[in-house]
């Protein structure tokens, strides 16, 4: 349409001038209305048989001159501008029409392009194989996308892919409803492409969602949301999968922390309970806070140090395990290098037990036994107590083995002695026999009357 315009346009021109000065050329016939160039016979308003030289056309305007403009030999048509600057023109030049400069295609625009009327549109239509037809539209309420809207129109399947409402709202195979509203998969495709969400309220901050190269302190190949009010990759997935909170280079299938020397921990909250479970940032500590605990350090569960102590129910572990508070447990392994049998040894110097009842007495303990206010102060270590107890309970032992082989002495001294008390009850008791027979004879024969009435005298 543009090209049959400027064509139109052209003839007219053209036509004119040479009827202003057709009493001057012999070569110009007209017929019917009709003028030949070079013919006598001319088909058509104007009839040219031969080549015209450039000349320019100044159109009586009071805000300049028009200028046509066509050289011999040349497939070029100026159509305004000067004869010396086209920034103005329409150029017609091997079937392209430009538009303010030289055209490379077949329509070439320098500047903006208005399209007017009830509800206009440009279409952008391929015919090849493959082809689809595309339009461009400012919306009437004659659309079902509604009135006031642009749209780029999938002609050959009758959808809107991307809408801009009056609002601002741009939706991409939907009517928009937020600001951007998109019904599938969102592509950013750069050397480093990155998605902005910035809230711009009060107290907002800016985050960007990126796929980094190597320009970015993160390392190449990484997914990472990063806080731009503040500088810090607040979660990063990297080419193998493992996921980072609070750190560039997660070294497990989850790390928390580690970048930015800030406490790396995550929380457990019902509406019960609520638990964090971290590391510290001012040391290499691990811990199990009970948050709906306000008191210091009680609220510590769990706590392991720099040193690897183990801490329940205290932050100040000073062994491998402190607890405070009371241990249940089915069954309890100690494991030492000293145990107790050396008491058994030959060589075993035993306390005689008088100078045990002797050390009793004054230190109100047994020897090697920890004092009552050293394990008050200090606690007491059960595996070397342990230790200690059996020592006890084998000197007892062999206490008791001393006394049972005394009191086998004793008892086989005590047999002897009863031996020889009833050997000696029996002859006492045979003498007590030989006695009452001669009494008996003595009594028989009067000698023993005799000798009482004698006494008696």
């Amino acid at each position: 349409m543009i090209i049959k315009t400027v064509r139109s346009v052209l003839m007219l021109l053209i036509a004119l001038i040479y009827i202003a000065n057709a009493v001057f050329a012999e070569n110009i016939y007209e017929v019917n209305g009709q003028f030949g160039m070079g013919t006598q016979t001319p088909s058509d308003k104007l009839d040219v048989v031969g080549f015209i030289e450039s000349f320019g056309l100044r159109s009586g305007r009071s805000d300049g001159d028009l200028y046509l403009q066509i050289k011999e030999n040349s497939d070029k048509v100026i159509i305004g501008g000067t004869p010396t600057d086209s920034s103005l023109s329409m150029v017609w030049q091997n079937g392209n029409v430009g538009i303010g400069r030289i055209p490379t295609r077949k329509l070439d625009v320098a500047g903006p392009i208005l399209a007017q009327s009830t509800s206009p549109w440009v279409g952008v239509w391929a015919t090849g194989t493959g082809g689809k037809k595309y339009n461009i539209i400012s919306t009437d309420d004659t659309w079902e996308a509604g009135a006031g809207k642009f749209t780029i129109y999938d002609s050959t399947v009758g959808k809107h892919r991307l809408v801009v409402d009056a609002t601002g709202n741009i939706g991409i195979g939907r009517i928009p409803t937020r600001k951007l509203d998109v019904a599938g998969p969102i592509l950013a495709q750069d050397t480093s492409p990155w998605v902005g969400v910035w809230a711009t309220g009060t107290g907002g901050k800016k985050y960007s969602i990126i796929s980094t190269d190597d320009t970015w302190e993160a390392g190449a190949g990484k997914f990472t949301i990063y806080d731009s009010t503040v500088g810090k990759h607040r979660l990063v997935v990297d080419a193998t999968g493992n996921i980072g909170i609070g750190t560039t280079n997660p070294e497990a299938p989850l790390q928390i922390g580690g970048t930015y020397g800030e406490p790396g921990y995550m929380n457990f909250k019902t509406p019960k309970s609520n638990f964090n479970i971290g590391v510290s940032h001012g040391g290499n500590e691990f811990w199990i806070v009970d948050k709906n605990d306000i008191n210091y350090p009680s609220y510590f569960r769990f706590y392991i140090d720099a040193a690897g102590n183990v801490g329940i129910g205290t932050v100040k572990p000073e062994a491998k395990l402190d607890v405070n508070g009371r241990i249940k447990a089915n069954e309890f392994m100690y494991s030492t290098n000293v145990w107790a049998d050396f008491v058994f040894d030959p060589g075993y110097k035993l306390m005689p037990l008088y100078e045990l009842e002797s050390f009793v007495i004054k230190n109100r303990h047994l020897p090697g036994i920890f004092k009552e206010n050293d394990v008050i102060a200090s606690g007491v270590d059960l595996g070397n107590m342990q230790t200690k107890l059996l020592q006890k309970i084998e000197e007892n032992v062999l206490y008791i083995l001393q006394l049972n082989k005394k009191n086998k002495e004793l008892k086989h001294i005590i047999n002897n002695f009863t031996a020889k008390v009833e050997k000696v009850e029996k002859e006492n008791q045979k003498l007590k026999d030989r006695i009452e027979i001669l009494e008996q004879v003595f009594e028989g024969n009067g000698f023993l009357k005799l000798k009482k009435v004698s006494n008696k005298k």
